[in-house]
């Protein structure tokens, strides 16, 4: 958690988070807000490819076995963390609640700041930008655009 604090003291750079609740304490979200402001952060997942599994041990590339219990992912027989399966938009979720902030503040956190980060052109809805987006209702994912086409529908 110390290393939230040193890029929360260089204003110009942006920061990475993963609003899981394990990575960053929920209480140093508001104080890291604080010191960045919400242009200068990047909301991000560590999900692995596991996320969307039951629970239960799932083989990986390497050989060894990642034991999925929740949203914990640990190699099996260890305490070592092999990532988590929390997707972006429960990060999304978190985030706003840890910080207290209304969702139309938080959003770019997810979508555009990454886009500015990496001088890309996208990461907004506008006019003649390629349209990847999703609607959301009562907090529930309701459809998925990409390209600017419907991809899911619940």
């Amino acid at each position: 958690e110390g290393s939230i604090l040193l890029s929360a003291l260089e204003s110009d750079a942006y920061a990475e988070i993963i609003a899981d609740g394990n990575h960053v304490n929920k209480d140093l979200f508001k104080f890291f807000v604080k010191c960045k402001g919400l242009d200068k952060i990047v909301g991000i997942t560590d999900s692995l490819e596991q996320a969307g599994l039951p629970d239960g041990v799932y083989p990986t590339d390497d050989g060894r076995f990642i034991v999925k219990n929740g949203g914990d992912l640990f190699y099996q027989g260890t305490t070592t963390r092999a990532g988590s399966s929390i997707g972006i938009f429960d990060c999304l979720m978190n985030f706003q609640s840890f910080t207290n902030n209304t969702m139309e503040a938080c959003l770019p956190v997810y979508s555009e700041n990454q886009a500015k980060l990496l001088n890309f052109e996208n990461g907004i809805i506008k006019e003649n930008m390629p349209a990847d987006f999703i609607v959301v209702k009562d907090d529930k994912i309701q459809q998925v655009y990409s390209l600017g086409k419907c991809i899911f529908k619940a």
